[in-house]
């Protein structure tokens, strides 16, 4: 199984507004931080990523937190936090991984194959198609949304990365014909 990048992009706006109201509001974000939080870059020099970020996100709390905000005696942070916070939704479990996600029928040997490595599934779910994502080095199996296992990503062509706990009753894995190798 050959697992692909998602095509589908999202474009999150508010449906009751028009596109030209939420672009103003983005540029003006942009042109505070522009001319803020830029500013305090001008004449430095980073020998790395942490530093710059560590740079910026100082100068964004600092944008956060002064007041006054728009003739207010309250900054951008304390209206965040009274008026707006409680209407964000709920954040996702998961962090995003663009390495994709695909489907992989379970063999009757209960083991799936992804990019020629093989993973065993719980022997239960003999037959069924179940999703596969891939996640930096870990790959989670889901079947209804939910994850059945998680196996770390096999390296080598041909590799079966099996867990015991995952053969049939009574057999303890003898009398099958691959390598039983741990799944951690």
């Amino acid at each position: 199984m050959k697992i692909s990048l998602p095509t589908t992009i999202l474009l999150l706006i508010r449906p009751d507004q028009h596109i030209l109201r939420i672009k103003g509001n983005v540029e003006s974000g942009v042109k505070i931080i522009t001319n803020r939080a830029m500013l305090k870059l001008a004449g430095r020099d980073f020998t790395n990523f942490d530093d710059l970020n560590a740079t910026l996100q100082d100068a964004v709390e600092g944008i956060n937190n002064r007041t006054p905000f728009r003739n207010q005696s309250l900054s951008r942070r304390e209206i965040f936090l009274d008026a707006e916070k409680d209407l964000l939704a709920q954040a996702i479990k998961y962090i995003f991984c663009g390495n994709g996600m695909g489907k992989a029928k379970v063999a009757p040997n209960w083991h799936i194959t992804v990019n020629y490595v093989h993973y065993s599934i719980p022997c239960q779910h003999v037959g069924l198609t179940v999703d596969v994502r891939i996640c930096g080095h870990q790959l989670d199996v889901l079947t209804g949304g939910s994850i059945i296992t998680t196996h770390n990503v096999g390296t080598q062509r041909g590799m079966y990365v099996t867990d015991i706990a995952h053969c049939p009753p009574g057999t303890g894995c003898l009398g099958f014909r691959f390598p039983v190798f741990p799944s951690t």
